[in-house]
């Protein structure tokens, strides 16, 4: 489920400083743009910028560099799981989309979530979520 208004505005403001950013690149810029604050994960007083502009970025290299898979089988796989003599089970390819964050941008754990929770509360379909439907999960 995706967090509240107010669990997003605290989250966006949150810091995070380079060194907690796995990724050479993105370190980099955290470090050049960043300022001096103390770091929401790792509670040192280092180089930081909004965990925002993080998810800002990972949203970007998702868009040039990720698709989204099929969320329903092909017909050849819905004709191998309607054959009463085949073992097969059709799954969906790719990964979750917080281990693809975590992976693509070298986060930890807890990090890719959160960036996943901001993107989700900014791409969040707002009827479906009047009736609780919820989107399936998204892997990339």
């Amino acid at each position: 489920m995706t967090i509240s208004y107010d669990e997003h505005e605290k989250l966006v403001k949150s810091k995070i400083c380079y060194d907690c950013i796995g990724d050479a690149y993105l370190a980099g810029l955290a470090e050049n743009e960043g300022k001096l604050r103390k770091c929401h994960y790792c509670n040192e007083k280092q180089k930081c910028v909004e965990l925002v502009w993080l998810a800002d970025h990972v949203e970007r290299a998702f868009e040039t560099h990720f698709g989204r898979t099929s969320e329903e089988p092909n017909s050849f796989e819905y004709a191998m799981l309607r054959d009463k003599e085949s073992s097969y089970d059709w799954y969906r390819e790719g990964q979750e989309t917080a281990y693809a964050i975590m992976d693509s941008a070298s986060l930890r754990e807890n990090i890719a979530i959160d960036v996943q929770s901001i993107l989700e509360f900014r791409h969040e379909h707002f009827d479906l979520s009047l009736i609780h439907i919820s989107e399936p999960t998204r892997p990339y």
